[in-house]
């Protein structure tokens, strides 16, 4: 999704993107959302099945990791 970015860059826009999510409520509400992602670089001969198991599995690591956060992997 973010073609010729470096992965410490792409985590640190996925970052970005949750704090500024979950600084907004939803409307009519003072309820806010917050997500886990895992954000990956593919390797030259993966395939793109492959590099979304690996995000899977690091977003799987964001939530035990407390949730409403980035892991890279």
């Amino acid at each position: 999704m973010l073609p010729d970015t470096v992965l410490e860059d792409a985590a640190a826009a996925v970052s970005r993107f949750l704090s500024e999510f979950s600084a907004q409520a939803i409307p009519g509400t003072d309820c806010v959302m917050t997500f886990s992602a895992g954000v990956v670089l593919p390797g030259l001969d993966e395939s793109i099945d492959d590099a979304i198991v690996r995000a899977d599995a690091a977003t799987y690591a964001a939530k035990r990791a407390g949730k409403n956060c980035v892991v890279t992997c």
